[in-house]
């Protein structure tokens, strides 16, 4: 569906009819959609007769977009000269501009509802593709790199077990100096040997700063995220909230093609990162009946087998936020300004739309008894 792959529309469930081609759909909520229209139209209008009027400037307003639209995919697409392609199209312009322009006289007997409905759509459209990329640079601005990211974790971590292993050692080395047999006794020697070797491999995570107050537990977490190289919201939630790290990461990007089919052989792009995380990316056909976690399990790659352990699906839910604006105290402050501006009223549409957009559990096959969703707040 163009619309909803060029991010036009939220988040739908799409059924493909046809095995060869990607244009013969079926979407229940447009359907469901296109029926409350019409049952509307006919409340209104209540004859045919009084409906000529609401035909006349659809069908019209749709000739004259065709035809602007022509000049594009011949001049862009298909990279005619210039003057060919306002020849080839300007004549066509004006007459259907023409008959768009008397139809005019239509918009107060019916012809406003056309109009109306396609304008609806047009905002619609518009605001989510003008709120995702409002929160896609709200995210960049807040995310780190994930290789970084999850380098600085494990060192972290890492520094954090050294030194409280040195320290302890220290401790036990101090106490036992207090006895007169053991400063030449081949218990000193060994524990200085230990003591050394830790100062040594405590030395190489010396950059990173300690992170002691996180607990590794069994099991693996998988993040469904949008962008692959992103550190995922649902990861530093829960890091933040729960203090806890699974011991194996899979971070999952889904793509899908203008396929209808990509078998198990080409499914899954796996990169390992360290320290047990791997990166996966798994590509669907438009026919593909798309499930996570059955492609998953049949993933090679890992050093771990995902059936024989206990599996968290983790899902960033984000909260839009629109806060009122600020007045800029300078305009010197360096502060990167949104390359998309929205009304705050749009913002707020977007926070509804993203709120009731499809069931993301539903639409990868998740177990739902496995799932957590983290929510975090994003002011756009």
């Amino acid at each position: 569906m163009q619309p909803r792959r060029q991010i036009l529309l939220p988040r739908l469930r799409i059924v493909y009819t046809n095995a060869k081609s990607a244009g013969q759909i079926y979407v229940p909520a447009v359907n469901w959609g296109l029926f409350v229209a019409i049952v509307l139209a006919v409340a209104l209008f209540k004859t045919s007769s009084a409906l000529a009027a609401a035909y006349g400037i659809a069908v019209c307003t749709d000739m004259l977009i065709t035809t602007i639209l022509t000049f594009f995919v011949i001049r862009y697409a298909w990279r005619y000269p210039l003057a060919l392609c306002v020849a080839a199209t300007a004549f066509f312009v004006c007459i259907d501009g023409l008959f768009w322009a008397s139809n005019l006289l239509k918009l107060p007997k019916g012809g406003w509802f056309p109009l109306l409905l396609g304008a609806g759509m047009f905002v619609l459209m518009t605001t989510w593709r003008d709120g995702r990329a409002l929160l896609s640079q709200a995210q960049q601005r807040t995310s780190a790199d994930l290789r970084e990211y999850l380098a600085q974790l494990y060192g972290g971590i890492k520094a954090a077990r050294l030194q409280n292993a040195v320290q302890q050692l220290d401790a036990r080395i101090n106490k036992l100096a207090l006895m007169p047999a053991f400063a030449d006794s081949p218990l000193s020697r060994d524990l200085d040997r230990q003591y050394q070797h830790l100062q040594e491999q405590h030395a190489r995570y010396h950059k990173y700063q300690p992170i002691a107050d996180i607990n590794i537990v069994e099991g693996v977490a998988v993040f469904l995220v949008a962008t692959p190289d992103i550190v995922p919201l649902a990861l530093t939630q829960n890091l933040k909230h729960n203090k806890v790290l699974h011991h194996f990461q899979v971070f999952v990007c889904v793509k899908t093609h203008d396929v209808p089919w990509i078998g198990l052989a080409k499914r899954s792009e796996v990169v390992y990162l360290g320290n047990n995380c791997w990166q996966v990316l798994l590509n669907y056909g438009f026919k593909n009946d798309i499930d996570v976690p059955a492609v998953l399990r049949h993933v090679t790659a890992f050093n771990f087998n995902l059936t024989e352990q206990p599996v968290s699906y983790f899902l960033s839910q984000i909260v839009v936020k629109s806060p009122a604006p600020k007045k800029q105290a300078s305009s010197q402050t360096g502060a990167a300004h949104p390359l998309v501006h929205m009304a705050r009223w749009r913002k707020k549409l977007f926070g509804y739309m993203q709120r009731n957009a499809g069931n993301a559990v539903e639409y990868f096959k998740l177990p739902s008894n496995q799932v957590v969703e983290l929510g975090v707040k994003v002011d756009i």
